[in-house]
């Protein structure tokens, strides 16, 4: 059966590189309702997730220009299963970073830009027991578009937001070729185990985001009564850090996002050889969760192995 999932797919979301917003920008969320993906000799349109799993994108738009910056995608994570050449239960983990784009609201064409890489770790097998991979799709970065394919037996293609970054859209991508390589390289578990992950998922390859789309609620009709005193302005936003202890780093990417604060440090534990290590999950937050700063203060993340649950 092969990789019923693939990191390399779901990875081709995420986007490295950090760009500053620009002047006027606007807060932009969207929230991508299915996924599929075509990848080396695994999947052909195969689903990666669809309702109710959801994978929220958060960024910042500048309404003139239509210039995406700052975005940030929660893809949900997966557990899949190798069966050739190797038995493996693999679990996927992502790094979420920072994606670019564009969104011409005249024609409803969105394009989304990122690096596709990604960590791969085995489980359930005493030989390959925490070997990891980071797979990556090259040429890279790689861009999704309204005007683009996932290719493979059944490509999926994209299509435009005519009714905005709110309505219903697709956006798809093809890459020339996916990597593995070994975490560990003076490992040859390691070494052997990504060397038979990449003869899976090597070649050419895409994937396709949908979003359903926003369902708008009817306008009332217009009456004669004068309008209403008006409101006093709301507060300014704030930052109120939220519990982000035990969340993957996308997600608590994007849950800072959504609270109004930024992305600050990042402390990763650093590797021991031979240790059995479980997904990398958020310990702490500085300062503490709960904490009232102002809008955009960056928080900072200590990362740690999140242990392996016992099997039932």
């Amino acid at each position: 059966m092969g990789l019923r999932k693939s990191a390399a797919v779901l990875v081709s979301l995420m986007a490295l590189g950090i760009y500053a917003p620009a002047a006027g920008a606007e807060p932009l969320s969207m929230t991508f309702t299915e996924a599929r993906a075509s990848v080396g000799k695994q999947l052909s349109d195969a689903a990666l997730f669809a309702a109710p799993d959801t994978a929220p994108f958060s960024a910042q738009i500048d309404p003139a220009s239509g210039a995406i910056s700052n975005g940030t995608l929660g893809v949900p994570d997966f557990e899949t299963h190798i069966e050739e050449p190797i038995v493996s239960d693999v679990t996927v983990d992502f790094d979420i970073g920072q994606i670019t784009g564009s969104f011409d609201a005249a024609t409803g064409a969105l394009s989304l830009t990122g690096e596709a890489a990604g960590t791969l770790t085995a489980s359930g097998n005493p030989t390959y027991e925490g070997e990891e991979c980071t797979v990556l799709a090259e040429p890279s970065p790689i861009t999704l578009t309204t005007a683009g394919s996932s290719g493979g037996d059944n490509p999926r293609t994209g299509a435009a937001f005519t009714a905005g970054l709110a309505g219903p859209g697709a956006v798809a991508g093809e890459w020339e070729n996916m990597s593995a390589t070994p975490v560990e390289p003076g490992n040859s578990k390691n070494v052997s185990f990504c060397n038979n992950v990449e003869a899976q998922i090597g070649g050419p390859g895409g994937i396709w985001l949908k979003q359903e789309g926003v369902v708008t609620p009817p306008q009332q009709p217009p009456t004669n009564n004068p309008p209403p005193h008006s409101d006093p302005p709301p507060p300014s936003p704030t930052c109120v850090i939220p519990n982000l202890a035990g969340k993957k780093l996308g997600r608590a990417k994007a849950a800072l996002r959504k609270a109004n604060c930024g992305v600050g440090k990042i402390s990763k534990p650093k590797h021991q050889k031979g240790k059995r290590r479980g997904a990398l999950v958020v310990k702490s937050t500085a300062p503490a969760a709960g904490t009232d700063l102002a809008a955009g203060s960056k928080v900072n993340l200590n990362l740690g192995h999140q242990h392996h649950k016992p099997r039932e």
